[in-house]
């Protein structure tokens, strides 16, 4: 085979290899940065999920808040009412004492 064609050919070849190379540290950035999105897709839908179970947890504490607060009224008002009773058992208690 003549020499210039054989070193023409030796030249392609190590062109090829280094094409193949490039390739090869090519797919393995996109597998990296395949991983990477996956692990931001993951972190992303992770927070979401966060976001609406705190979200959930304040309507709950806010719904819990209010009852409480209503129960606190009711508790206050039939305090009162039994103050009522109380003062009016005395007043009798002490009628009927000679």
């Amino acid at each position: 085979m003549n020499p210039l064609i054989r070193n023409y050919l030796k030249q392609i070849e190590g062109s090829v290899d280094a094409l193949r190379e490039i390739l090869r540290e090519g797919h393995e950035e996109l597998e990296r940065q395949k991983e990477a999105r996956e692990e931001l897709v993951q972190k992303f839908w992770g927070r979401g999920k966060e976001i609406s179970v705190l979200n959930k947890g304040r309507d709950e504490y806010e719904a819990l808040q209010s009852q409480n607060q209503r129960l606190g009224e009711k508790q206050r008002a039939l305090q009162e009412r039994l103050q009522r009773v109380l003062a009016h058992t005395k007043a009798l208690s002490s009628e009927f004492r000679p």
